[in-house]
């Protein structure tokens, strides 16, 4: 059915069902898919759950994994860089993932398989 069927005139003003009215003023649902792209990831709190999960996690466990190996811990100055490339990493590919969708967590995925053959091959 075409909208101006829908529509009704009264003395030269534009009457529109209450039905088709709301079907203009609807916003459209985000999606439930986690894979989809966002417009503005910084502004989402899914990406910043994220970024402190997958942010901080390897800087907390690093310590205790060479603790619990027996190695000695690493001097703070160490840590502290290394906190802070890992943190920047993470961040900007899971801003890389959330804004591109799909295709940006594939390009994630080739860097993290490259970034692991050049550390186990070096």
């Amino acid at each position: 059915m075409p909208f101006s069927s829908l529509v009704s005139f009264h003395r030269g003003v534009a009457f529109v069902p209450v039905g088709a009215a709301y079907l203009f003023l609807v916003r459209r649902m985000q999606s439930l898919v986690p894979f989809e792209p966002v417009r503005a990831p910084h502004k989402t709190k899914r990406f910043w759950v994220s970024v402190a999960f997958f942010g901080l996690l390897p800087i907390v466990l690093a310590p205790l994994y060479m603790v619990s190996r027996g190695y000695p811990p690493f001097p703070l100055r160490v840590q502290v860089r290394s906190g802070i490339i890992t943190f920047a990493t993470c961040l900007a590919f899971l801003w890389l993932g959330f804004r591109f969708g799909r295709t940006g967590w594939f390009i994630v995925a080739m860097c993290m398989f490259t970034i692991a053959l050049f550390a186990w091959f070096h």
